[in-house]
């Protein structure tokens, strides 16, 4: 019986310590650093993103567009792969959200931001930035893309 109980807590023990192993790795991908990338599409309206990485899952936040809805397309400016689109949902007062956007892979990329307006998809700004294969993505001059 004493061996039993033994087994018993060393069985116990492996499940808390996988357990806690898998809540670190866990948290450790989904929260983004304090790095974020800003933007400005014009002067009351700004795109940021968070961690700003392509081995991440990247939170971009739009500010000071009032619409029905918005959304930000993303391609990549070095080869003709089409457009991803990521639909926005409301944060309220102008601001809104965009959650697990992936970027495809390294190399230049742009982001359109599009705002839902009168029944038709009305370009609110763009945007470029080189994403390294590591390290945190910078913004690019667009006229010089």
């Amino acid at each position: 019986m004493n061996s039993i109980y033994r087994w018993s807590l060393l069985a116990i023990l492996a499940l808390v310590l996988v357990a806690l192993a898998s809540l670190t790795r866990t948290h450790a991908t989904s929260s983004p650093t304090d790095t974020a990338i800003v933007a400005r599409l014009d002067r009351s309206m700004t795109l940021t993103a968070a961690p700003g990485r392509a081995d991440a899952e990247n939170i971009f936040i739009v500010s000071g567009i009032r619409a029905s809805a918005v959304r930000i397309l993303s391609r990549s400016l070095d080869m003709n792969m089409g457009s991803t689109s990521y639909v926005a949902s409301s944060l309220g007062r102008g601001q809104w959200r965009v959650l697990n956007a992936e970027v495809p892979m390294v190399g230049r990329w742009g982001i359109q931001v599009q705002a839902w307006r009168k029944g038709t998809w009305i370009s609110m700004g763009q945007v470029a930035y080189q994403v390294p294969f590591t390290g945190t993505m910078h913004l690019l001059d667009l006229a010089h893309r």
